[in-house]
């Protein structure tokens, strides 16, 4: 997972269901819109959807319904919550 992805998706957080400029998330992150566009399509493939609409940016329309370790540090950092966390699809033990 791209460090980028919780990022990106603290951004769509914030905006409660309004469109999130593709160009300002670039911009603010330091990357291309061709990054933006790239890790959105990595996002869709993990189970998120989003709404595209020419010069007002993407919606978040759906997240999956499990757990997703971006996801999850997207709504720590919202509430500004320093947890250290890991999400991973099967362990030996739960003792590990």
């Amino acid at each position: 997972m791209s460090p980028l992805d919780g990022s990106i998706l603290l951004a769509f957080l914030e905006a409660d269901g309004a469109a999130v400029s593709g160009d300002q998330l670039a911009r603010s992150r330091g990357v291309s819109r061709v990054a933006i566009w790239g890790r959105l399509e990595k996002l869709r493939e993990q189970g998120f959807a989003f709404a595209a609409a020419p010069r007002k940016g993407y919606r978040l329309t759906a997240a999956p319904a499990g757990a997703h370790g971006p996801w999850l540090e997207a709504h720590l950092r919202r509430r500004r919550c320093q947890v250290p966390c890991a999400v991973l699809a099967a362990v030996d033990s739960t003792n590990s």
